[in-house]
């Protein structure tokens, strides 16, 4: 029964990972083949679901099996303890769907601007406690091609990309009892728009942003683990004083964390 899970999660995890990176740019193929890799590689010398330890062979399949083993131990033995400690990094990539709203309060022009892409966000910083992190944070997030209207057609903005970043800090709490974690960051962001048909780019003005995450993380080596969480990030904007641009985006984020 538990290998069949085991089965069923890698085929749909990879068919995720292979769908994200069927339509998009050569660099973000890359960026998300070599994670494919490295989850692959914790497999390698690692404990298994059932106690034993993976020859060099098993590292072919999916590291789905190892994620299992920070709980498991042979009979007898007592249960492998993992804690947060010392200096933590973390690498997420996300796949969001994502809503601007440019409110010009002088000419009562309000554009909407949707559409999906790819985050990055990057996490520095190290353990409070076994289970509580403190950490500085990146995140990056684009969208290409979005799909833009306004309330007036004849003033209608096309854009041909939208870039979202953010530079803060915050917390990561896991829990001790079972694999869920909570991430909270609150920091400065702002908005790039590529107009459609030119290299012009607009830069907003830094507002308040935050980005907060709910998942399930588990370990895939002494010092690793790989999580799969919900995330929302929300931000506020500004462009000279009477453009107020308010931002959304709601997806999946995959990450990997070494402490």
């Amino acid at each position: 029964m538990v290998t069949k899970v085991i089965r069923i999660g890698k085929f749909f995890l990879l068919g995720f990972l292979q769908y994200m990176t069927s339509e998009y740019s050569e660099n973000m193929k890359k960026i998300l083949f070599l994670l494919i890799i490295s989850l692959n590689a914790c497999l390698v010398k690692s404990t298994d679901l059932f106690g034993t330890t993976n020859s060099n062979s098993a590292a072919i399949d999916f590291p789905v099996r190892s994620c299992f083993y920070m709980n498991h131990a042979k009979a007898g033995d007592s249960a492998i303890v993992h804690r947060h400690k010392e200096v933590f990094l973390s690498l997420g990539f996300g796949y969001d769907a994502g809503n601007i709203s440019i409110n010009n309060t002088d000419q009562h022009i309000i554009t909407k601007v949707s559409g999906h892409g790819f985050g990055l966000d990057i996490k520095l910083g190290f353990a409070l406690s076994k289970n509580l992190i403190m950490h500085a944070a990146y995140i990056n997030f684009s969208l290409s091609d979005p799909e833009s209207h306004a309330n007036y057609a004849s003033a209608n903005t096309y854009y041909s990309k939208v870039k979202e970043s953010i530079l803060g800090g915050g917390f990561s709490y896991y829990s001790t009892r079972s694999r869920f974690f909570f991430s909270g960051i609150v920091g400065p962001g702002h908005y790039k728009f590529q107009k459609a048909g030119d290299n012009f780019l607009i830069t907003t003005k830094n507002g308040l942003a935050m980005q907060l995450k709910a998942g399930f993380s588990v370990w895939i080596t002494e010092q690793g683990s790989f999580a799969i969480a919900l995330e929302h990030v929300r931000m506020n904007s500004s462009n000279i004083n009477i453009e107020k641009i308010f931002g959304s985006r709601t997806g999946l984020s995959l990450s990997l964390s070494f402490n």
